[in-house]
Formats: structure tokens, C-alpha cells, sequence
């Protein structure tokens, strides 16, 4: 935990509504999410001292090109282990890119376009936040968090987290199983949840209409999904990627949850490159806080000429709506984050 903390952003953290910019003293619930956090890191193979990556396998570009173009269910276990940004995925992207491969890799399935690979950094940014917000609760004497992914498409996303909280806990996770995908966290009963629009026409305007899930996807569009769970317990709300100029996505999560919406999370681009105004993921009532672990999408590339080859990179970016008067999100830097900001 003090390594973490040592780690912890101060005047680089990016804060938006909820409240004045404040640098605080840390407090009780900032240290035990540390302590997550720390967990977290330690267990996915993390060194604070070195920036290195404990037990994973790098991929090599072939092997990657191989996996997206058979593009077959099982893609998110295949990858697991094989996914760290600077270890992995990054010899790879140098390698697809100058054999004019990037970003077609992502673009092989008209109808099956994969919008995120899950690298190891996000995944443990997620992982991090879904047992920081599992352990708030569980202070308050709560023993029920459903994750709950809206507009899913794959669900790989979705499905990588399972697997990461599930090497967190020493748990074997069977992504086959039937919806809700559970997981005991000591005395927390974890739900994860994937789900995804019922409609056709929608799916294929999203390039997702033929997407073997890499676990069970329920049919329910996003406001019914919210609904319905929020009716069985409190919900961390997910979103990887919304569509284009998807209004409402935020401000109706919150009001078809109530206060059994426990945190949300939206994996995203800067909503001006979405055609959203930013005000569509500000609330009136709970901060959104800005994370950018190291991610890789579809619109990333590696850039050219006399600056850094990660200019290109790092399109999508986490935005958190934690819980009123809960600890601040944030996550140690550098091992989880690049030093780009906001790619707007």
C-alpha cells in the first residue's frame, strides 16, 4: 500500500464536477483502497521497482494477427496472460504496423470489429476499482455487487475483468457458465453481468451483429439491464465504448439505478471525438474523475516523425463516477498509466 500511495498522482489527477480541485491528506478510505490496489498489482505480477511484468508470455505479432483474423469465442482467455501493453502487445503493434496490418487486425469482420483489446493495465484498473467498490460496501454491511456491462457487443472486455479479478482471488473463472458469472470475494458475493441491445439494426450500425460472446450476453438494451439489476442489488455500471452521439448513457444509468447504483464506469474516448458534449458524462451529483491506464483500440496508431511513437496512442481513457464521499479514484503511476492526459 505505501508503494502504491508513493505512486499516487497528485497535481496531474483530473477532476470534473462534483466539486472544487482539492489536494487532500490521506485519509482512512484512500489507504484501504491503496491496499486493494497494492493487492491487485501484486497478485497480476507488477513490480513497483523495476516497471516490470511478472509471468506473462508476450505474444508475437503473428500469433495476434493469427487470433483476430480466426476471430473464434475463447479470444479473451487466449489473450490472458499475453496481455501487458509495454511487454506485449507494443513489440506487436510495432510489428503489425510496419507490415501495413494495424489497424486492419481490428477491421478483419465486418460485423465482428473488435473495438478494445483488453491490456493488462486496464484490466487492473478495472479490477482495482470493482474490489475498492466491493470493499465500501461490505464496510457498510452490503454483501452483494453485480458489474454490470450495457451495450457489451463481445463482451471481451467484460470478460478479460472476470478473468483478472478471477487470478486476483485464486479463483478459476468458467466463462461458459450461465449469466450472472458469480465470484466470492471473502464475504461478497460478486455478479458480473454482460448485456447487449436486442435490436438488429442497432447491433449491426455498431459492427456487432455476428460477435461469437466470450460470455453469456443477455438480450436487454441498457436501460432495462440497469433496471433490472439495480432491482437485485447494488450495481457497478459498465460501458466499453459507447456508440456515436450516445446521449443519456450517464444521466439515465443514474436514474434507472437510484441509489443502488454503486459506481460507474465509462470506457470511452473524449466525448468531443464521439460527437457528445462534454457535459453527457458530468453529473450533479457525484464527481467524474479521469484515469488513463496504458489501452489499446481500434483508433490507436503509432505516430511518426521527430516525437514520441505513443502520440498516436491512447484514445480511450477511463471516466469514474464513483459514489458521493467515497475515496477519490486513482491509480499508480507509471505502472498502470501513460503521462499523455486526455487524447482530446
Amino acid at each position: 500500500a505505501a508503494d502504491v500511495l508513493a505512486h499516487r498522482p497528485q497535481q496531474r489527477r483530473r477532476d470534473i464536477g462534483g466539486g472544487e480541485e482539492k489536494r487532500e491528506e490521506v485519509d482512512s478510505e484512500t489507504l484501504k483502497d491503496a491496499e486493494v490496489q497494492a493487492m491487485v498489482l501484486n497478485a497480476l505480477g507488477f513490480s513497483p521497482d523495476v516497471g516490470e511484468v511478472v509471468g506473462q508470455r508476450p505474444i508475437d505479432a503473428a500469433e495476434l494477427w493469427d487470433l483476430l483474423r480466426q476471430r473464434q469465442k475463447g479470444l479473451a482467455r487466449r489473450l490472458f496472460g499475453r496481455n501487458s501493453f509495454r511487454w506485449s502487445y507494443l513489440p506487436a503493434l510495432r510489428s503489425l504496423t510496419a507490415s501495413q496490418r494495424w489497424p486492419l487486425a481490428l477491421s478483419l469482420h465486418s460485423q465482428g470489429h473488435v473495438t478494445e483489446l483488453p491490456t493488462l493495465e486496464l484490466c487492473a484498473a478495472l479490477v482495482t476499482r470493482i474490489l475498492c467498490t466491493a470493499r465500501r460496501l461490505r464496510d457498510i454491511g452490503q454483501r452483494r455487487l453485480i458489474f454490470l456491462g450495457i451495450g457489451s457487443g463481445d463482451a471481451l472486455v467484460e470478460a478479460s475483468v472476470a478473468l483478472h479479478v478471477g487470478a486476483v482471488l485464486g479463483i478459476a473463472i468458467e466463462l461458459d457458465c450461465e449469466a450472472p458469472l458469480r465470484i466470492q470475494y471473502g464475504d461478497m458475493e460478486l455478479l458480473f453481468v454482460a448485456t447487449d441491445t436486442p435490436d438488429e439494426t442497432e447491433r449491426t450500425r455498431n459492427c456487432s451483429l455476428s460477435v461469437d460472446p466470450e460470455m453469456a450476453v443477455l438480450p436487454l438494451d441498457r436501460r432495462a439491464a440497469v433496471r433490472r439489476f439495480a432491482g437485485e442489488g447494488h450495481v457497478y455500471v459498465f460501458s466499453s465504448w459507447m456508440p456515436m452521439r450516445a446521449a443519456g448513457w450517464r444521466a439515465d444509468a443514474e436514474e434507472d439505478a437510484g441509489s443502488r447504483l454503486a459506481e460507474m464506469c465509462f470506457l470511452t474516448t473524449p466525448p468531443s471525438l464521439i460527437e457528445l458534449p462534454a457535459a453527457e458524462l458530468r453529473s450533479p451529483g457525484r464527481p467524474t474523475v479521469e484515469l488513463f491506464p496504458r489501452t489499446l483500440g481500434r483508433w490507436d496508431f503509432l505516430a511518426r516523425g521527430p516525437w514520441s511513437e505513443e502520440g498516436g496512442l491512447f484514445h480511450s481513457q477511463l471516466f469514474v463516477l464513483p459514489a458521493p464521499g467515497s475515496a477519490r479514484p486513482f491509480l499508480a503511476e507509471p505502472l498502470l498509466t501513460h503521462s499523455f492526459g486526455s487524447y482530446a
